[in-house]
């Protein structure tokens, strides 16, 4: 499916996307974050919120810069490893006391992180991973 994102460039989004697989792969049992659609959701929702959108773009070019510091290419540049050690590093608040300068990439991976696993768990995809069938919400008028 050839998707245009709505508030981030194409290079933001290929890197959201990355990020997203990331936090929920597929496995054998289920899709991950990608086939539930959830950077589809993380962009419509960003381009109702302006706030969010900066918090997003802010977050996506200080993983850039950090790993272009680090290891002299972009995130979706790197190998595997490398995308896993900076994850490793922005993961967790407590690396913010080592490294203060992690600050903006850790609090900006809780909220993507936050916002994946909310988007992916009220999802179909997520729903039958959870072994819960979908039902409809009655509407009460």
């Amino acid at each position: 499916m050839n998707y245009t994102p709505r508030s981030f460039s194409s290079h933001e989004y290929k890197t959201l996307k990355a990020l997203c697989e990331a936090i929920i792969p597929a496995d054998v049992a289920s899709g991950g974050a990608i086939e539930a659609g959830v950077p589809e959701f993380i962009d419509f929702i960003a381009s109702q919120n302006r706030d969010y959108q900066l918090q997003l773009v802010t977050g996506l070019n200080w993983l850039d810069d950090a790993c272009v510091a680090r290891y002299g290419e972009s995130f979706i540049a790197g190998g595997h490893a490398q995308q896993k050690e900076i994850l490793d590093l922005i993961a967790f608040h407590k690396n913010a006391r080592q490294d203060p300068r992690l600050t903006t990439g850790i609090e900006f991976f809780s909220v993507l992180r936050q916002n994946t696993v909310d988007a992916f768990f009220t999802c179909d995809v997520g729903l039958k991973y959870l072994g819960v069938s979908h039902q409809p919400i009655a509407r009460v008028m």
